[in-house]
């Protein structure tokens, strides 16, 4: 009983000492972490020059550095277009040339079409004065004019 006894007595002596209380308060602490790594976006896009037919090589004319920050609608990069400029020009002028020689070509079939109606009307008043003449000498003859003194001949 003695070991009885002796334990109760130490875990009295214990528990009539007085235990240091500390009161809690909210505070805001800094945490710095360094690490390394890479970053990945959770949403990407392809930044690309416009596609244009037998254009391949694009010069970069202005570029943001990298690790850069940007704003919304900040151009990011811009390409040198003086390439493509030159080739709207030549383009532009093979429209033009193309546009007057159709003009052209549609100013001469009117000029051909017009002589062509020209002559027709003549030939048709020709052959009206003719048939007239032919008629003429039918009735006041009443016979068919001879073939190397007629005025059709």
């Amino acid at each position: 009983m003695n070991k009885f006894a002796l334990a109760s007595l130490l875990l009295l002596l214990q528990a009539c000492e007085q235990v240091a209380v500390e009161t809690v308060q909210q505070e805001r602490i800094e945490v710095i972490v360094s690490a390394s790594g890479e970053l990945e976006s959770q949403q990407t896009a392809m930044i690309a020059p416009p596609s244009i037919a037998r254009m391949w090589q694009y010069q970069i004319k202005q570029l943001v550095p990298e690790n850069s920050q940007v704003k919304k609608g900040q151009i990011l990069v811009s390409f040198d277009d003086q390439k493509v400029t030159d080739r709207l020009i030549d383009k532009q002028a093979d429209l033009a040339r193309a546009e007057k020689e159709l003009e052209n070509k549609i100013v001469k079939e009117i000029r051909i079409s017009a002589a062509s109606n020209s002559c027709f009307s003549a030939s048709s008043t020709l052959a009206s004065a003719s048939f007239s003449t032919f008629q003429c000498f039918f009735l006041c003859d009443n016979r068919l004019p001879d073939r190397n003194n007629s005025p059709l001949a």
